[in-house]
């Protein structure tokens, strides 16, 4: 129910201009970006293929702006949701070295929870958002294994409404 409700506000409100200007019905928009933070849930995997699918790619967090623009955004509604959102952050190449998947480069900003990344099996990342109760985590990065069913968030330029960085490969 309080899914529909945040659909519904996100349509309601690009209707009259004020969640989105230059980005598809249901996007919500940032500075740089529009933003589709999903109501399903995939592994990260199946995530970046739905991304891909919608001319998009899983978010890459370029600086604290964007990480509390998108945390703020799913905190509106965190009750619409189950689980964390998968970013587009992994380390599936090289152990302890993440990248921004679909642009292949190290990723510069962070923002790891404590004691993350953890390292072994979990090689991608997710931004934390129901599985911790303190509110100061919240939006918080977590190395998660890539099988895990999590929401996540695509990103794409507000520009030319395409992917923000250059599509890579799926890795498998």
């Amino acid at each position: 129910m309080l899914n529909l409700k945040f659909f519904h506000s996100v349509l309601l409100l690009s209707s009259i201009g004020l969640y989105q200007s230059c980005c598809p019905e249901g996007w919500v928009k940032g500075r740089y970006s529009c933003y589709y933070p999903s109501h399903d849930s995939a592994t990260w995997l199946a995530a970046s293929i739905k991304c891909q699918s919608m001319a998009s790619n899983l978010t890459v967090i370029n600086n604290q702006d964007e990480n509390n623009f998108v945390a703020g955004m799913i905190k509106e509604y965190i009750h619409a949701y189950k689980h964390n959102f998968w970013l587009d952050g992994t380390d599936v190449n090289q152990e302890g070295h993440f990248i921004w998947h679909s642009a292949k480069h190290p990723i510069s900003y962070k923002n790891w929870n404590v004691n993350e990344p953890s390292g072994g099996s979990e090689d991608c990342i997710e931004m934390l958002v129901k599985e911790f109760v303190d509110p100061r985590q919240i939006g918080k990065w977590n190395d998660k294994i890539c099988s895990y069913l999590n929401h996540y968030i695509c990103e794409k330029s507000i520009d030319d409404e395409g992917p923000v960085l250059s599509q890579g490969s799926v890795i498998g």
